[in-house]
């Protein structure tokens, strides 16, 4: 069952740690948005890619893998994943919200709203991904 996840969250929010703990349990790869959208620096942080150049390494390694964990911001250069997305996750709001595609403005992929910060919670998520019912909005 093919898995393309994005989970997203306010700066310090624990969505890359919670990406990389998902993709562990899942065994599918996981990327975060700051390697496509920060040239290499030491110290690092200090040159911002071209948004042609990001969204090219972006949509290659996409669509290079059938699953994966996506994490962090994809705000004003990346709206052309979201249609590629079958779950999109939140490590910070509790209430129900939806991401629309830019261009028909529908929703896509299932939206889950849940603060997860326990193996609990993994467990929890990793159980709704194996579902077998089609999409669903909660609010955990």
């Amino acid at each position: 069952m093919k898995k393309r996840i994005h989970i997203f969250g306010a700066s310090g929010s624990g969505t890359t740690t919670l990406a990389k703990v998902l993709a562990d349990v899942l065994n599918i790869p996981h990327f975060d948005t700051d390697i496509f959208f920060w040239i290499q620096t030491t110290p690092p942080f200090q040159l911002i890619r071209k948004r042609v150049e990001r969204q090219k390494l972006l949509r290659q390694v996409l669509t290079q893998n059938n699953s994966w964990v996506l994490s962090g911001s994809l705000c004003g250069w990346g709206d052309f994943a979201i249609p590629m997305f079958d779950l999109l996750f939140s490590s910070g709001f509790h209430q129900q919200f939806g991401c629309r595609d830019s261009k028909n403005g529908k929703l896509s992929g299932t939206v889950l709203a849940l603060k997860i910060q326990t193996i609990q919670g993994i467990k929890f998520l990793k159980s709704f991904l194996n579902r077998e019912s089609g999409d669903t909005l909660l609010n955990y």
